[in-house]
Parts: C-alpha cells; sequence; structure tokens
C-alpha cells in the first residue's frame, strides 16, 4: 500500500511508516473506527495489532477516542491537535477542518463514519481485485460553485459528500475513474434528496460570468464529468431498498434529472450489499434500467457494458484527487 508521504517532521521520524500513515488517513478523514484502521492499514494482521498500535498512538498524544454510538459502541479515533499540526507540517495532507470530542459524539457521527465505510469498501475491493484504491483516494465535503447569482432558497455551492478516486487496472492497461459520493441517511425526505441530485445538474451546466472565466466551469477541474454514486444508510436493508426504488422512479419522473440523466450517471446502491458485495460486483441501479443491475464501471452483472467502463483514457493519473 503506498504510504502517505515521508515523514520529514521531526514529530512523525519518532512513528513507524505504518503508524504515519495511520496518524495521517485519521486526520484526513476526520473520523475512523478501528475496524477502519484495520482495514485500510493492517488488513493481513490480528485485529489485536491495530489496536496496540492505536493504543500506543493515543498514550503518546497522538490521538484519542471516543465511543461510537449503541449497539456497537466502537473505539472512534480522531488525531489531537498537535498531531494535526505535525501532519500538516509534514506536507502530507491539510484541511481546514478540525475534529474534536464534542464533533466526534456530535449528530454528524453517523454520516462520517458512513462516508468512510464506503471509502474503506472502495480500497478493499481494490486490494482485491489488483486495482489501486488508498486510504487518500477520498476526500470528504468537497464544494463546487453552481451558480452566479443565488436565487432565495437555492444554493450557489454543491457540496459533495465525497470525491472518491480509483486505478483501475484491467487488461494490462490503466484508467483513473473519479466519482461524487452522496451518502444519505434517511434522514431528509426523498424530494430533498432529489434537490440535492439537482444540484449535480446545475454544475454540469454552470458557467462562471465572473473574475473573467468563461466555459463550464467542471472542465477547470475535471477531465470527465465525474459519474454519482448514492449510497443509502440508516433503515433495515429492506427499508433501504424501497427507498432506493422510489428515488429511483423520482430521478426517472424528475425534468431536470431526466434531460440530464446521461451526462450526470446517477447510480444507487445501500451500504449493507456495498460492504457486501464491494463497487465491482452488481450492487448499483439506475434510473433509466430500474431492473438492471451494473457494477461501478456500469457494467451489467452478464458482464455486457451499460456504458464507457472508465471515465478516462489509460495513463492520466493526473485525474486522482489531490492529496493535499
Amino acid at each position: 500500500m503506498s504510504s502517505a508521504a515521508p515523514a520529514s517532521d521531526p514529530l512523525l521520524l519518532a512513528l513507524s511508516p505504518t503508524e504515519v500513515d495511520i496518524v495521517s488517513s485519521i486526520y484526513q478523514h476526520r473520523l475512523l473506527s478501528t475496524a477502519h484502521i484495520a482495514a485500510l492499514h493492517t488488513p493481513a494482521a490480528h485485529l489485536r495489532y491495530p489496536q496496540r498500535l492505536l493504543a500506543g498512538l493515543e498514550k503518546r498524544g497522538w490521538l484519542n477516542r471516543v465511543r461510537g454510538r449503541p449497539p456497537a459502541r466502537q473505539s472512534l479515533w480522531f488525531t489531537t491537535e498537535a498531531a494535526a499540526k505535525a501532519v500538516e507540517a509534514a506536507d502530507i495532507v491539510s484541511r481546514p477542518y478540525r475534529m474534536d470530542a464534542l464533533r466526534a459524539t456530535g449528530p454528524l457521527q453517523p454520516h462520517t463514519l458512513g462516508v468512510n465505510d464506503v471509502g474503506v469498501a472502495f480500497v478493499a475491493a481494490a486490494r482485491r481485485l489488483g486495482h489501486e484504491c488508498t486510504p487518500w483516494d477520498w476526500h470528504h465535503e468537497v464544494a463546487h460553485r453552481v451558480s452566479d447569482r443565488p436565487r432565495p432558497g437555492f444554493r450557489a455551492d454543491l457540496v459533495v459528500d465525497a470525491l472518491l478516486s480509483c486505478t483501475i487496472r484491467e487488461q494490462g492497461q490503466e484508467a483513473v475513474i473519479l466519482r461524487f459520493v452522496e451518502f444519505d441517511r434517511a434522514t431528509e425526505s426523498v424530494s430533498t434528496v432529489i434537490a440535492k441530485l439537482r444540484g449535480y445538474a446545475a454544475f454540469h451546466t454552470y458557467e462562471p460570468k465572473t473574475n473573467g472565466q468563461s466555459g463550464l466551469a467542471w472542465k477547470a477541474r475535471y477531465m470527465a464529468y465525474p459519474k454519482i454514486l448514492l449510497v443509502l444508510a440508516g433503515r433495515a436493508e429492506a427499508a433501504l431498498d424501497r427507498r432506493r426504488d422510489t428515488l429511483l422512479q423520482l430521478c426517472r419522473a424528475d425534468p431536470v434529472l431526466s434531460r440530464a440523466a446521461e451526462p450526470l450517471a446517477i447510480s444507487i446502491t445501500t451500504l449493507p450489499a456495498l460492504q457486501r458485495e464491494g463497487p465491482f460486483a452488481g450492487v448499483f441501479r439506475k434510473p433509466g434500467a430500474l431492473n438492471a443491475l451494473v457494477d461501478v464501471l456500469g457494467r451489467a452483472v452478464n458482464g455486457r457494458e451499460d456504458g464507457p467502463p472508465h471515465d478516462a483514457p489509460p495513463g492520466l493519473a493526473q485525474q486522482k484527487a489531490s492529496r493535499r
């Protein structure tokens, strides 16, 4: 697995490479469980090994922990202020967000952990299949401007829950895919979810008229418009399946989303299915084909492709989301 970066900061030099990776990934992803860390950094080891590493990092002042919500009550880890400053000083990654005990136990805890569940599922599946997705290949709350003059009740920014990248290695070639990840815990109405998806349509057509910019805004950031993965969680699996089917029908009926169906390429799955089978299995459904199961590349489970397998031609490694 690729390391985050050389531990050039004097404080980080006291840590092993695995410890540096653990601290930097916890810093980047705000809040990770012991199970997350084991899956990301020590997948072949017994759980006691990452537990010892984490306990040692806590004792030395690198990490703090809180208890997760019932029923699991698992340990959830976040970096101390000193650790965050050391990661930034080492030029590994820099994030304006700071996690603390109050935020770690607050109402956003399940959402943060859920987004990280998605990232961990991609890392595990990519490792198993020979692709590449590292602990630094998803980024939380990536903002995109979608309007110069927002109307009352209309947001000027689209904040994507996560931007995720993965290098696909097949038939001797490599290609990088980018995905916008929306994570829905069923705490909002389906109409609110549809409104959020409309924000992606707005971003796809947005042309800034200020600061001398011209052309579509997304083309200044991406070589291909990232496809959208909507991941549902927060309820029993049967209820999630019903919510998925409702959202698929609403996407198909919505005039904005139906017109933009091809460039947006919305796919919907549930977190249990994603964790159980992985993103390269047929766990996604698309509004235009309600009964067809496809993988994250848009390929039907019977092997027939439901569109291009990749978003970019081989060699476009620069499409990977920056770790900075």
